[in-house]
């Protein structure tokens, strides 16, 4: 069975990332493809141990996600990923809690693309949130890390081919504008929806700042390991031409038909495949891990 197609969007918070996501899911469907909706890619994270729900998780969920026992048994699974993780964790300056729990995150992301993704029956997997976006996490409360070791990391997650990635760009101010905005219709509802949100202002604005800046170091380490991987959109364009941009993307690598026929009759999934050169010296490299 051929792995689907996958589609990662990157980026802050408030970027748009998730309205343009099911923008393209509903695209592809309409064409006749195959495609998990973000409600069941965001079931997928739960059950991988990813707190995606709007409340403070319980002991049992800490114990399991939090323990070094756990964290143990991740490493052993995925020894690589789990290297790197931990030397990217290990360079962040101060060193700091924080860092060290999101240095798991690596690993339940490779969990989830070999448990749900890669021997699906979907065509193609559109995350609005996928690996890259939890890796930004793990320098986030520190002032300074390595970028090589950050590169090791995010190469990781791009040995195949058909991982393809969205890089949503956004300016701090119009960030903080979404978020704050977001975390007033949270309230009403009862939850807290932003981690920084009990913080002074200032602090927001900075931790913003660092984190457009963390993404736009993953960005140019993508384009450096392979460039016609990424497509860069900007969140102040209006959300049904992003979507046309990604569709119009993910047709130039895997030339996108209507598949109704295709649905109907049982045949393969009519991809093309293109792999340069790069891609495949990519994929030598890290083949296996």
């Amino acid at each position: 069975m051929p792995q689907p197609i996958v589609i990662e969007f990157l980026g802050m918070m408030g970027a748009g990332k998730t309205t343009i996501a099911r923008l393209v899911i509903d695209e592809l469907q309409r064409r006749g493809y195959k495609c998990p909706s973000t409600n069941q890619t965001a079931e997928w994270m739960i059950k991988s141990g990813f707190n995606n729900l709007p409340r403070a998780i319980g002991l049992l969920e800490k114990l399991s996600y939090y323990s070094k026992f756990s964290y143990l048994i991740a490493a052993l699974r995925f020894p690589l990923i789990a290297f790197r993780s931990y030397r990217y964790a290990l360079s962040v300056v101060p060193q700091n809690r924080y860092s060290w729990q999101s240095s798991r995150t690596p690993m339940n992301w490779r969990g989830i693309f070999k448990k749900y993704i890669w021997n699906s029956p979907y065509d193609i997997v559109v995350l609005e949130e996928g690996a890259l976006q939890y890796n930004i996490q793990i320098p986030l409360f520190g002032e300074q890390y390595s970028s090589a070791a950050q590169r090791k990391l995010i190469s990781s997650f791009m040995e195949k081919e058909n991982h393809l990635f969205v890089c949503v760009k956004i300016d701090t101010e119009t960030a903080m504008e979404r978020i704050q905005g977001r975390a007033a219709a949270a309230h009403q509802e009862g939850f807290s929806s932003w981690q920084f949100e009990d913080e002074t202002e200032e602090y927001q604005v900075q931790k913003a700042d660092q984190a457009i800046s963390l993404f736009e170091s993953t960005f140019n380490h993508i384009k450096a390991l392979r460039p016609d991987s990424l497509i860069e959109i900007d969140s102040r364009t209006d959300p049904k031409e992003n979507e046309e941009r990604v569709i119009a993307f993910i047709d130039k690598h895997f030339p996108l038909k209507e598949k109704n026929a295709y649905t109907n009759s049982g045949l393969p999934t009519p991809f093309v495949r293109r792999t340069t050169q790069a891609q495949s010296s990519l994929q030598e490299k890290t083949r296996g891990h």
